[in-house]
């Protein structure tokens, strides 16, 4: 029965509808459900108007979450270019493509006020045309008009030139966006290849880094996450290696945030690549790093670890700590 199986149909939509097959089954599924009610659907009673009205549900709520789905994405999208624009980041203002996106972003939005004021000229002609139409029809108000006509004629063609330039300005705009997106995709992937190859030269321990303390555990029991947006800097970790480590340990983590330990002749950092975590390091003047990275992060610092937000000029002033003697 066609009806049996539109509500199955938005059943199943409800639980996929964040991926491109279920799209499409979403839509198609939305129109059976509209043929289904322009064929007879008001003849319907009982339990049947029921399961035709929780179908319909059903598909709005799916519609819905795809919705909130699409504007999440672009939201972690906006977040992640903002990130990036930031001093020191991927398209920083001393960086050729961060200069780029920001001339293009400045044009942009000065040829969007240019149109305003454009439009705005053109609608105050326009009222004042229609009040001299309405009012009077002597000779000056005549010429009066004439001259107004012309005026907005030429407001006219000018806003479609501006227009026509803003959309050319808006592509390179999203071209450059994509650019430095594209950008931080490949410096990502590389970061994680680079990643791995560390880990592999990595010495294991067989006790974790900086495990999650009892704070840490309730806050995750509430449903709290202590490791930002889930997203990754891998590019934390490339760092440390570029500045030539004795030796990198890592910790037994059970698919916890994992902290690599970078050992040099002056300090011992632990990093990870998960947002919302900071570095920490352990000078010998403070103790064995090995007896205090195995405490959580409070009693590491209560036991003489430091830490460091990875903010401002932080890679300075690691460079400054694996440089001192």
């Amino acid at each position: 029965m066609a009806l049996r199986a539109a509500v199955r149909s938005a059943a199943d939509e409800v639980k996929n509808a964040d991926s491109i097959p279920a799209r499409a089954r979403l839509q198609r599924a939305e129109k059976e459900l509209a043929a289904l009610v322009a064929g007879g659907g008001k003849k319907l009673k009982g339990q049947q108007r029921d399961q035709l009205r929780g179908a319909a549900k059903k598909l709005a709520d799916a519609r819905e979450a795809q919705q909130q789905a699409a504007a999440a994405a672009q939201e972690s999208r906006a977040e992640r270019l903002k990130r990036l624009l930031t001093a020191g980041g991927l398209a920083g203002p001393d960086t050729a493509v961060g200069q780029d996106f920001r001339a293009a972003f400045r044009e942009e939005r000065r040829l969007r006020e240019v149109l305003h004021k454009l439009e705005a000229s053109s609608a105050r002609i326009a009222a004042r045309r229609k009040k001299i139409r309405w009012t009077s029809a002597s000779a000056e108000h005549r010429s009066e008009s004439a001259a107004l006509a012309d005026e907005h004629l030429r407001l006219r063609l000018q806003s479609e030139q501006v227009r026509d330039e803003l959309q050319k300005a808006r592509r390179v705009l999203s071209t450059s966006e994509a650019e430095i997106l594209h950008q931080d995709d490949l410096r990502r992937e590389a970061a994680e290849t680079h990643i791995r190859a560390s880990r592999l030269m990595a010495t294991c321990l067989n006790w974790r880094v900086l495990p999650r303390g009892r704070v840490a555990m309730r806050a995750r029991g509430l449903g709290e996450s202590r490791s930002g947006n889930g997203s990754r800097d891998g590019g934390r970790i490339e760092f440390l290696d570029s500045l030539t480590p004795l030796q990198w340990y890592e910790g037994s983590h059970l698919g916890e945030t994992i902290y690599l330990v970078a050992e040099f002749p002056s300090v011992a950092i632990a990093d990870t690549q998960d947002y919302g975590n900071a570095l920490y390091y352990c000078l010998p003047s403070q103790g064995d790093w090995r007896r205090i990275f195995q405490l959580d992060k409070q009693e590491a610092r209560r036991a003489g670890a430091r830490r460091l937000v990875h903010t401002g000029d932080w890679r300075e002033r690691v460079r400054r700590l694996v440089r001192s003697s």
